[in-house]
């Protein structure tokens, strides 16, 4: 049996991220320990340009919500009901830690409670998606919620105390308090390659 290296994927990436299925990524950049070891523009923008990144939201933070986990600060059975308290409601109060992760809280963040618009309300945006009724019960049905990710954010502050603080210690320094930023530093590499080149 052959073993494919790590590198044998990152060549390859470029090639594949080509293909028609695949059009709608723009770049690809893959650090390993630290250190840049591939970095790709297949768009009209460079590496070196500001883009919006939407739901790289959700990936920083799963990894800032595993970190808490590792250090005992969050556990992923823990329930919106005993980290948020009476606040949550009772639909929602067995929905963990890991069905938020997984998007498998129950709840459907999106319709008439689009996350835009629920950010435009007046008032408390997790109070506005605990309001959010639940359609399944908790753990059951995989359904793409943006809200979960603010839910799990508010979860980790009253785990946690400083979410900031976490996200801190990822790297990632586009985080501010209360929100994270949607728009991430441009990424400057050592060996940076067009895909035209």
């Amino acid at each position: 049996m052959t073993q494919v290296r790590p590198a044998d994927h990152v060549g390859a990436a470029p090639r594949r991220l080509r293909e028609p299925r695949l059009a709608h990524v723009g770049h690809l950049v893959v650090v390993r320990d630290g250190e840049t070891v591939a970095a790709h523009a297949f768009g009209v923008r460079g590496l070196d340009e500001p883009a919006d990144v939407f739901s790289v939201t959700k990936s920083v933070l799963a990894t800032v919500t595993l970190l808490a986990v590792r250090d005992g600060r969050v556990s992923l059975d823990a329930t919106l009901g005993e980290l948020l308290g009476e606040r949550v409601p009772s639909a929602r109060r067995d929905a963990t830690v890991r069905h938020l992760l997984s998007m498998t809280g129950g709840a459907h963040c999106g319709g008439l409670e689009d996350i835009d618009r629920v950010m435009g309300r007046p008032g408390s945006w997790v109070d506005a998606l605990l309001a959010v009724p639940g359609r399944y019960p908790p753990g059951e049905v995989f359904s793409y919620d943006n809200g979960s990710a603010h839910l799990l954010s508010a979860a980790l502050q009253a785990a946690t105390g400083d979410v900031a603080e976490l996200a801190a210690a990822t790297g990632h320094d586009g985080f501010c308090r209360g929100r994270p930023s949607t728009r991430l530093r441009p990424v400057r590499p050592r060996h940076a390659a067009h895909a035209g080149t």
